[in-house]
Order: C-alpha cells, then sequence, then structure tokens
C-alpha cells in the first residue's frame, strides 16, 4: 500500500539549461520539421529568443531532473508493476534553446481503486524559466498493480 503520508513530499529543486541540439533531435524524434524547432534564424523572426521546444519536450527535462528510478525507490515502487497512467500539462511561455528552468515537484495526491488492486501516485511538477515566467505545469500520474494475494 502506497503511504498517504508521501502527500505533500516536495522534491528537491533542480535546474537545467535547455540545449538547440537537444530540441532538434526530440523534434526530429516526433517527426515535428517546423521551423521552430528546427531553424534558429526562423525562431528568431517569428520573435523568439532561439529554438522553441515542442510542448511534450518538457517531459524529458522532468525526467532528467527526477528520474523515475528515484521516485519509485522513494515511494516504495515496483517497476515491474508500474504503469504510466495519465499526463496533463498547462504551458505558459515557449521554452526556447539557451533557456534555464527551475524545476520543482511535489507528490499531490496517493488513492487507490479496485478495492486496492490498483493505487496512484500523482506528481505536479512546475518549470520557471530565468525570468521567473511560468513555463509549464505538469501533472503525472503513476498506477501501481497490486497482485491479488495468494492463499495456501
Amino acid at each position: 500500500m502506497l503511504d498517504r503520508g508521501l502527500i505533500g513530499l516536495r522534491l528537491p529543486q533542480a535546474t537545467t539549461t535547455i540545449e538547440a541540439g537537444r530540441i532538434r533531435r526530440f523534434a526530429e524524434a516526433i517527426d515535428e520539421r517546423g521551423a521552430l524547432y528546427n531553424d534558429e534564424q526562423a525562431a528568431r523572426a517569428a520573435g523568439y529568443r532561439s529554438l522553441i521546444a515542442p510542448p511534450t519536450f518538457v517531459t524529458t527535462i522532468r525526467l532528467d531532473a527526477y528520474p523515475a528510478g528515484d521516485l519509485y525507490a522513494l515511494a516504495g515502487l515496483d517497476l515491474p508493476r508500474v504503469l504510466h497512467g495519465e499526463q496533463e500539462f498547462n504551458y505558459g511561455v515557449p521554452v526556447c534553446a539557451g533557456d534555464t528552468l527551475l524545476l520543482e515537484s511535489e507528490i499531490v495526491d496517493v488513492y487507490e481503486k479496485s478495492g486496492g488492486a490498483l493505487e496512484f501516485l500523482v506528481v505536479a511538477t512546475t518549470g520557471r524559466n530565468q525570468f521567473d515566467e511560468l513555463a509549464f505545469e505538469s501533472r503525472s500520474t503513476l498506477v501501481l498493480r497490486r497482485l491479488p494475494e495468494r492463499t495456501t
């Protein structure tokens, strides 16, 4: 059983600097060929500081700052029984190459369904850039499948 005492636990703050090459590789991986993600001159001409990151790029920096294995260990999650259940994003200003983001994460909910067969851990993360502007808020829900009790 997940400990409801985890609710409110703040993970250590983390900072990360966004690299243009990483934005390009991510855009290529998701087959995003838009100039704003790949051509710095086009991004600047459109009014951005540099290349902008595709919206779901923030998942990669969140996972860099807070590796899943660390969170699993902290919460006592058994990796083979964990599923990624849901992901929500709210976006503020675009994330641009060269930005330094401050990330803050907190466990905001722990609950169960199906008589305890499924347990849920919800983590909220906020990213703010070097100008203290909100870049994103995310909520990630992990699902832990419990094995049925064996009777002998």
